[in-house]
């Protein structure tokens, strides 16, 4: 996550803490972008990684984010390895983050957001500078 983090914000993240039953089972880390102004919160109990997937429901998804909910930070965005809420349980996640202001997502909605953000960057990056884009294209297509 932490590399993943690094290759859209830049070298400046890093991992701030660390704790495993820090909430209810939860395992626990926080990466900190952005000049300290946006934090990433990854969250997994640890009976995710059994072979049973862990579903969480409305209830304990909000009572592990007030928990972690932190003002010193402009955007606060929880990954969660367990599976998030669907339908009207999360629709009522969503309208309960916006008033709270901060993100959630899965990992599948984490991994797609970086592969598009990436992809987005890769783009600015081409038409910033074209002929950076066309030596990299070259150095890759060159080994392949």
């Amino acid at each position: 996550m932490l590399e993943m983090v690094k290759a859209i914000y830049g070298e400046d993240c890093y991992l701030t803490e660390e704790r495993v039953d820090a909430i209810d089972g939860e395992i626990w880390f926080k990466i900190v972008v952005e000049d300290g102004t946006h934090s990433i919160d990854c969250l997994a109990n640890k009976k995710s990684f059994s072979e049973e997937e862990l579903i969480l429901n409305y209830g304990t998804t909000v009572k592990i984010c007030e928990k972690l909910i932190d003002n010193a930070y402009k955007k606060q965005v929880f990954v969660f390895h367990d599976v998030l809420p669907e339908k009207e349980e999360r629709d009522r996640l969503n309208e309960w983050t916006r008033k709270r202001g901060v993100e959630i997502k899965d990992t599948v909605e984490f991994i797609s957001w970086f592969y598009m953000r990436k992809a987005e960057l890769n783009d600015n990056l081409a038409r910033e500078n074209p002929e950076e884009w066309r030596e990299l294209l070259a150095k890759i297509f060159r080994f392949c």
